[in-house]
């Protein structure tokens, strides 16, 4: 059995011989920190001195500067990467590209979402050929025509079903300096004529004050316009705009059917929102 002897470091012999060809370190003192601090640091900090000397002084040409928004043709990716690799080929501006890139995993989050809602919603299709505010319009009665005896009994009956005829009285709206006077009002329900209400010099303003006032109107007498009432058409335009915009209603005793009403080229198309919105505020709301 062989017996470990260990050097006496205390000897100043064998610590004077140790100390040769030692450089800094003495025997058995650790590498931190003489080594790890001071050595290693002087090495890494040469070594990236070097490369980023080479680099400036003596740069390598290997070819185009590289480009992160041109991918080369000739570079295809893994198979797994492919789909979002031809969204880069697809779309000319990359910066889209990468954004579209990243709706995809969004895209993946939302499909939970949507199975959800096919599991507890129902999905009521309503596509038909038949226009189905044109036939509650017709079924409620509230846009007369043509005018005669009949239509317009029954366009005032259903003005007095709506409000208490004992207790109209007369509203006065107020614009800046003018005053329009209703005299057939009860609450927020209004009855004038066709020639009251767009055959005056009222503005765009002046039926945004009406709108305001009312929920809704009923107007009586309206006529086929012809080019002799390109004025009165202009101000039924703004009008029913105006009412729309506030979500109001309004009832119609009126000589022709709502696509017919303007005869003038002109205004024909500009009349087309009027009917389509004539076709959904003529359903009587609670007012």
């Amino acid at each position: 059995m062989s017996t470990l002897k260990k050097p006496d470091l205390t000897d100043t012999k064998l610590r004077a011989k140790l100390a040769k060809g030692m450089g800094h370190n003495y025997y058995g003192e650790p590498a931190w920190p003489n080594d790890l601090l001071y050595i290693f640091p002087v090495v890494i900090l040469g070594t990236i001195a070097c490369v980023v000397g080479l680099a400036v002084l003596d740069p390598a040409f290997l070819g185009d500067k590289a480009n992160p928004f041109a991918t080369p043709l000739e570079i295809l990716p893994e198979w797994y990467l492919y789909p979002v690799f031809q969204i880069l080929r697809v779309v000319p501006n990359k910066l889209l590209g990468i954004a579209l890139q990243t709706l995809i995993p969004l895209g993946l989050m939302i499909l939970p979402f949507i199975e959800n809602i096919n599991e507890r919603y129902y999905v009521i299709r309503i596509d038909s050929e038949n226009d189905y505010i044109r036939l509650t319009i017709n079924q409620s009665k509230t846009y007369f025509t043509p005018i005669n005896k009949d239509t317009r009994e029954e366009f005032k009956l259903l003005f007095e079903r709506l409000v208490d005829i004992s207790n109209l009285t007369t509203k006065v709206v107020s614009v800046n300096s003018r005053e329009i006077e209703f005299t057939n009002c009860s609450a927020n329900v209004a009855y004038c004529t066709f020639e009251f209400i767009c055959n005056t010099n009222l503005a765009h303003e002046d039926y945004a004050r009406i709108a305001k006032e009312f929920r809704l109107i009923f107007i009586e007498n309206v006529p086929k316009m012809t080019t002799d009432y390109s004025d009165q058409c202009r101000r039924f335009i703004s009008l029913i705009d105006m009412l729309y915009d506030n979500q109001c209603s309004v009832v119609l005793l009126a000589e022709s059917p709502i696509a017919s009403i303007c005869q003038i080229n002109n205004l024909s198309k500009e009349f087309e929102r009027t009917a389509s919105r004539l076709y959904e505020m003529t359903i009587v709301q609670s007012v």
